[in-house]
């Protein structure tokens, strides 16, 4: 993700790994849901996403998980949500 090395994910490096994802999964998330999720692991605002950001994130996450190990991250807008094609299944 963080392609040059600097110690941080632009938002750029963090939209075109989501958009890899997208193509690697066959999945449809939204351009506009990949920045929105972006903007909002930006916790300072400062346009990039530091490592505590990143590690915060997925910890948010995780304590959404009840009695299992799969979590749904689902990113897709409300009226499509029925589509399991638009959902990221973390394993934790």
């Amino acid at each position: 993700m963080d392609k040059d090395s600097s110690g941080v994910i632009s938002m750029d490096e963090f939209e075109e790994s989501c958009r890899l994802l997208n193509d690697h999964t066959k999945s449809e998330i939204p351009e506009k849901s990949i920045k929105d999720l972006a903007r909002s692991i930006d916790m300072d605002k400062n346009g990039y996403i530091d490592f505590n950001e990143f590690l915060e994130a997925f910890r948010l996450v995780n304590k959404k998980v009840e009695n299992g190990r799969r979590s749904s991250l689902d990113l897709s807008p409300s009226s499509k949500r029925k589509s399991p094609s638009r959902t990221i299944h973390i394993i934790t």
